[in-house]
């Protein structure tokens, strides 16, 4: 029985780690420019850097705080750290977990606005560029 069991249980965690790790993750990265054509996850998880992301994204998510980021475009866009400040140029979705963020987007993906726009954490704004 402790045969079965042990293939099986590695199975389970091997596909529940897989699927929406990203691409690529910066984490104490001060400046880059990021071509979402290569690599279409990306996770920005350090602190006070500046990114530009060209071509369109399949998702683009923040964990860190006091970043600045330039998105063209990307399917999804989610914020869980604070005080980032993000320019959206096209996005269908946009959450905002975080705190005290600033999300400015121009229009959605694939129609005129994001399908859904969320914000879930405190003192966050999100408004549509004019």
């Amino acid at each position: 029985m402790a045969r079965i069991a042990l293939p099986l249980l590695a199975a389970v965690t091997l596909t529940a780690c897989g699927g929406d790790n990203p691409d690529r993750t910066y984490s104490g990265v001060a400046v880059a420019t990021h071509d979402c054509g290569k690599e279409k996850k990306v996770a920005v998880d350090g602190t006070g850097g500046s990114f530009t992301l060209n071509g369109t994204c399949d998702s683009v998510t923040v964990n860190g705080g006091d970043n600045r980021l330039a998105v063209e475009a990307s399917k999804a866009v989610t914020i869980n750290g604070a005080r980032n400040v993000i320019d959206v140029g096209a996005a269908d979705r946009i959450a905002v977990r975080g705190y005290g963020n600033t999300v400015t987007w121009r229009k959605g993906a694939s129609g005129s606005a994001p399908h859904t726009v969320t914000a879930t954490g405190d003192r966050n704004a999100i408004t549509q560029a004019q």
